[in-house]
């Protein structure tokens, strides 16, 4: 079973959902905003990572992803 991770940043907030093959959504996770404009680096990549984190743990996902 193949699983996607799909990840829309903006400058207000940061939106992850994982969905498998099937087109299923399992979880998603909502994160600060990663409009490069705003933030720095370093406050766009924590977004980015907490909204992942928080779709994997909506979804109790325990697999590995391929990034």
């Amino acid at each position: 079973m193949k699983y996607y991770l799909g990840i829309d940043g903006g400058g207000s907030n940061t939106t992850a959902v994982l969905a498998d093959e099937s087109g299923n959504l399992l979880g998603m996770g909502m994160a600060g905003p990663t409009s490069g404009h705003f933030i720095g680096h370093q406050a766009l990549i924590h977004h980015l990572r907490a909204a992942a984190a928080f779709a994997l743990d909506s979804a109790r996902f325990e697999g590995q992803l391929d990034l």
